[in-house]
């Protein structure tokens, strides 16, 4: 777990967004992987001076707490269940946050801790809550070709579910990349607004990004717990489709595509027809649900 060049980059892309780090919680203490070079890069284009960076380069910055202050922390704190790396407060996460840590930091950081959490839903949400309204979340987790690595792999769904209005925040970007800096940063639409899934096959190690705002203090998952969305709002909502009977999704959304007025699917057809198939080194991807974006 640690903060890499893509990594770097998504942090520093919240300033895009007019917010300052402040107050940081990160989620297990994250080792600095830049390389000297990207140091001085990242930290000049956040405008740092050049004596202060070569300063820096010459302490032991083998975590990421100072560099980051760089950045504009005010604070860092890192949570952790075990203390082998000094974290700032002990806590297994499959275990609900204390009351205290609520509310209490402008900015979250977690690069790749979530897999090896087996209660999910408790950790996620534990850091959720841990997150300032109008504060700002960012994480970062194993998508394809990591299996073995820890519990989990996680596809954009489980991101555009969670960082929901109902639970309190409001997604900016969710972000897929091939994992060694030189790929690209694609930006994938939500499968809800799409009604369909957003899949892909490759050869390479991926990553997922999201990042959130939070926009009030509505407490997660207090309402429902997340459903995928090909479910909840085309097969539970169309119950004729399926005569109360199992019904392969891929059975159901041909018959819902057979409800979408012919002039709709001339468009989307379209559409796609004239986007040319994205060949990277993540794989094929569909420019109907991904977006190349600067990763500056």
């Amino acid at each position: 777990m640690g903060i890499c060049i893509n990594e770097a980059k998504l942090i520093l892309g919240i300033k895009k967004y007019n917010h300052e780090l402040g107050k940081v919680a990160t989620l297990g203490r994250q080792y600095l992987f830049l390389k000297d070079n990207e140091i001085r890069t990242t930290l000049s284009s956040a405008g740092i001076s050049s004596d202060v960076t070569e300063s820096f380069l010459k302490t032991d910055h083998k975590y990421c707490e100072r560099y980051l202050e760089l950045l504009g922390a005010t604070d860092v704190h890192s949570l952790d269940a075990s203390s082998y790396e000094n974290a700032t407060i002990i806590h297994d996460m499959n275990f609900p946050i204390r009351e205290d840590l609520k509310f209490q930091y402008d900015t979250f950081i977690e690069s790749g801790t979530f897999e090896h959490i087996f209660n999910f839903p408790v950790a996620v949400k534990n850091c959720m809550q841990l997150v300032k309204p109008n504060g700002y979340y960012v994480s970062v987790n194993p998508a394809n070709n990591f299996f073995g690595h820890g519990f989990y792999q996680f596809s954009p769904e489980i991101y555009f579910r969670i960082f929901s209005e109902e639970n309190g925040f409001q997604i900016k970007k969710v972000i897929l990349y091939w994992d060694n800096g030189k790929g690209d940063f694609y930006e994938l639409k939500d499968p809800k607004s799409i009604a369909n899934r957003i899949t892909l096959v490759n050869t390479k190690p991926l990553f997922l990004s999201v990042i959130a705002q939070r926009i009030s203090d509505a407490e997660p998952f207090s309402k429902k717990f997340p459903n995928q969305s090909d479910y909840s709002d085309l097969v539970w909502k169309n119950e004729s489709l399926v005569n109360n009977q199992a019904f392969p999704v891929k059975g159901v959304l041909s018959s819902v595509k057979k409800m979408i007025p012919k002039s709709i699917k001339e468009r989307i057809l379209k559409m796609r027809s004239n986007a040319k198939i994205i060949l990277s080194q993540t794989g094929s991807l569909d420019p109907f649900h991904y977006k190349k974006i600067d990763k500056d």
